[in-house]
């Protein structure tokens, strides 16, 4: 279509200049119409491709500066020990693991060491209170009583001979369910299963009505007690006329989450739950929560391994002295028939 154009135009010029019309400008004219630009078919495709070249880098820009949340990639969070073993660090990265899988973006609820009050809080705040050559960490429960969307790990700082044993037990069941999927049974693996039946656990019911005085002193007294005797304790906290315990699967838990109580009963009920917390602290290594505030919580509880070792020592110097009893008494029968015997 152009060189049917300019075809024409030098026509045009040419029966100008014939003419004698426009004489003198008929130079200029076919000057500019050879200065024209003329079409070429490759330096049309290379102007599209720089510009397509020039979309793909804008994009990449958008990407890496995260503009564009279609884009944007999923961090994740570390956090870098400069104290403690490597073993320690481990240990401590197992919980981290544990507790991003519950709450990706770290928000936590965290026992406090000094006043026993759970606070909500951030797990990189919380650790850097922590001096693992001492402490380590351990998450205790799960806090979904607020909605079931948003879940926040209860997290506390424990004895780093605890954390070691908690993770220690940790790699010991891994490998055992490893040698169980390749057909090897635990007993084989050299170590016996230690889960004891449910009939193992102590149950304990406590009620939402306690009474601070039955909850510090007749409540205190039975769970500490089978604590300190290593036993595993479960606490069924319901209402006073309530017999239920069973297990709290999925369902009744959304319909937990769905009930609505008055703010009053709300703060008593959360009071409750601080100084059963309190009690646990220091006679547990671990707690296990489920349930919501609303309604029931069912929280298993597992002893110090130093509760059990001295629970043990405790029966055995009590069974020493029935042998010691039962030696003296049967020396006494033994005196008592020689002089029988010498009489007749």
């Amino acid at each position: 279509m152009f060189r049917f154009t300019l075809k024409h135009s030098l026509a045009f010029t040419r029966s100008f200049s014939k003419s004698g019309v426009w004489h003198n400008d008929s130079r200029a004219v076919t000057d500019l119409l050879f200065k024209l630009p003329s079409f070429n078919h490759s330096t049309d495709l290379q102007g599209k491709r720089v510009k397509e070249n020039q979309r793909k880098n804008n994009d990449r820009n958008i990407q890496r500066n995260g503009k564009n949340h279609k884009f944007q990639r999923e961090r994740k969070l570390v956090f870098r020990w400069n104290n403690g073993t490597e073993k320690q660090q481990a240990a401590a990265n197992d919980v981290l693991e544990e507790i991003l899988k519950v709450n990706p973006k770290g928000d936590i609820k965290a026992i406090s060491k000094d006043s026993n009050k759970v606070e909500e809080t951030n797990v990189r705040i919380f650790l850097k209170g922590i001096d693992l050559g001492s402490s380590g960490i351990a998450m205790v429960s799960i806090d979904n009583s607020e909605s079931s969307d948003v879940k926040l790990p209860v997290v506390k700082e424990i004895p780093t001979r605890i954390a070691l044993k908690n993770y220690s037990d940790k790699l010991s069941k891994r490998k055992e369910e490893e040698l169980i999927q390749l057909g090897v049974s635990a007993h084989r693996a050299g170590r016996a299963n230690d889960n004891k039946p449910d009939s193992s656990w102590k149950i304990i019911k406590v009620s939402w009505q306690i009474s601070d005085y039955d909850l510090k002193k007749q409540k205190y007294s039975e769970i500490v007690s089978n604590l300190e005797k290593g036993s595993k304790v479960s606490l069924f906290i319901n209402d006073k006329d309530s017999q239920n315990l069973s297990p709290i699967d999925d369902d009744e838990l959304k319909t937990m989450n769905d009930a609505v109580i008055s703010k009053r009963e709300l703060k008593r009920r959360e009071e409750v739950m601080e100084k059963i917390y309190k009690i646990l602290e220091e006679h547990s290594s671990q707690i296990v929560q489920a349930g919501s505030i609303k309604k029931r919580i069912i929280l298993k509880v597992t002893p110090n391994p130093t509760n059990t070792k001295d629970s043990v020592d405790k029966r055995a110097i009590k069974e020493q002295k029935k042998r010691e009893r039962q030696e003296k008494l049967q020396r006494r029968l033994e005196k008592k028939k020689m002089r029988e015997a010498e009489q007749t």
